[in-house]
């Protein structure tokens, strides 16, 4: 019996391919880092041996092989325990194409992350902009959220919430051209924390910021969480910090203040 598998190396052209297989992920040509997997000649795909994963490449495909291969990769979804997250519907396929094509800007965010973040939280990326790509345009997005944090675990729903918020352009991006050291140094603490976290952003007055520390309180401490995290970037952002937190005594937490440099300001609320 020929597998799904050889199906489809055969309709790539892919002779031989040997690949303890665990997942086939559906990407594109923007979501990978050559150094750290190998191309195929094709450009069609990529194989990572490591961990054992084939990366079809959607938008390098040519378009008379795809209603083809969307079939074959049906019949991978369809035996129990695959995961693959783009290969749901065609026409989330064919959408997600046809984005990657016309989002100039979101594709320069993910060009701009491509070697500075890991692989896995790239690809998480890109399908969180994708997101909010359809969340503007009104449409329904909850099964792609859902599909998302099938993929990618709450690492994945954070990174979804990160980019929803604008945080990869208008914090982590100045945060990388201020300084990659600090970058290095933060980017783990503020994808792991976000729900624990409020940015400050120049959109921001200082009545909502309070607002903002207020309903983060009284969630972390209906969750019994200990702390929220404040973040903000630019000399205006953290006065706005400054004056609401710092300059303030409050009986429901102490103030700590965890990162200070080149005009960056994260404050840690340690809540009695």
């Amino acid at each position: 019996m020929v597998t799904w598998f050889e199906r489809l190396k055969a309709h790539l052209r892919i002779d031989k391919v040997e690949l303890n297989l665990v997942k086939i992920n559906i990407t594109s040509s923007n979501c990978y880092n050559r150094t750290n997997i190998a191309a195929s000649n094709k450009e069609s795909y990529l194989i990572d041996k490591g961990e054992g994963d084939f990366n079809l490449l959607w938008d390098k495909i040519p378009p008379d092989k795809k209603p083809e291969i969307k079939q074959i990769v049906q019949s991978y979804i369809s035996e129990e325990g695959n995961k693959l997250l783009m290969g749901e519907t065609s026409e989330l396929l064919d959408n997600l194409y046809q984005y990657n094509q016309n989002n100039i800007n979101d594709k320069q965010v993910l060009n701009f992350f491509k070697n500075n973040i890991p692989f896995n939280d790239l690809e998480a990326l890109e399908s969180a902009l994708f997101l909010r790509f359809k969340f503007r345009k009104g449409e329904d997005i909850k099964k792609l959220k859902a599909d998302i944090r099938s993929r990618f675990g709450d690492r994945g729903n954070n990174i979804c919430n990160l980019c929803t918020a604008g945080y990869f352009e208008e914090f982590l991006i100045p945060l990388y051209n201020s300084s990659r050291e600090s970058f290095d140094q933060l980017y783990e603490l503020i994808i792991t924390n976000f729900l624990l976290a409020i940015f400050v952003h120049q959109g921001m007055e200082q009545d909502e910021v309070k607002t903002e520390i207020d309903r983060k309180i009284k969630a972390s401490k209906k969750y019994g969480i200990k702390f929220v995290h404040i973040h903000g970037i630019g000399e205006r952002n953290i006065n706005k910090i400054r004056e609401c937190v710092t300059d303030n005594e409050s009986p429901e937490y102490l103030v700590k203040e965890i990162f200070k440099k080149d005009n960056i300001l994260i404050i840690e609320l340690l809540l009695k």
